[in-house]
């Protein structure tokens, strides 16, 4: 229902970052993917520091089917925001996704550095030891 109301603000000012932002979370949260993958590089572009904007980018692009892209988006937002421990734990999905047990391994370890415990920590050393016998 807000979609008609963020197209109307993007008409109105296209430069607010903001109203591009939500917009794009609003398709998303539809599921339509080509559209909150637009939306999230028309995000990106007005603001390219902004890491929310390129994890969401990130997760669009693999639900939308472009794994490669995704992965790229999800390193440029760990570039911006080496810090957060889930952008290292969705870069460890996709790169299992894309068949790159290493690369996924190092994403999980890294991790660990950030988030040592929790319910996903165990999960995840499980995960690397697996991801080891297979390299």
């Amino acid at each position: 229902q807000a979609i008609p109301y963020f197209d109307r603000a993007v008409a109105a000012s296209a430069a607010v970052w903001a109203y591009h932002f939500n917009r794009a979370r609003a398709y998303a949260t539809l599921q339509e993917w080509g559209r909150a993958v637009a939306g999230y590089r028309d995000a990106a572009r007005l603001f390219p520091g902004e890491y929310v904007a390129a994890f969401n980018l990130a997760r669009a692009l693999q639900s939308n089917g472009d794994l490669t892209g995704g992965i790229g988006e999800y390193e440029r937002a760990i570039a911006l925001a080496p810090g957060e421990s889930d952008f290292h734990l969705s870069l460890g999905f996709a790169l299992e996704t894309a068949k790159r047990p290493r690369d996924a391994a190092a994403a999980y370890r890294r991790y660990l550095e950030l988030q040592e415990s929790g319910p996903e920590a165990e999960k995840i050393k499980a995960r690397i030891a697996q991801l080891e016998t297979q390299s």
